[in-house]
């Protein structure tokens, strides 16, 4: 494999990562801060009980 094709290997993959903040600090992450106390609530049961998978998807 040319040192080429590698380079050009890595930059792709690694533009990719940091577009996605993987490599962001976890603090400064807009959704860091979601606790389960912030989604698990009567009103997200109440809505996730009317929407059933369909037979085909599990």
């Amino acid at each position: 494999m040319a040192q080429a094709t590698l380079d050009q290997a890595l930059t792709r993959l690694f533009e990719a990562r940091i577009r996605l903040g993987l490599f962001d600090r976890y603090e400064t992450l807009p959704y860091a801060h979601i606790t389960a106390k912030d989604y698990d609530t009567p009103a997200h049961h109440a809505v996730s009980s009317i929407w059933r998978a369909p037979p085909w998807c599990c």
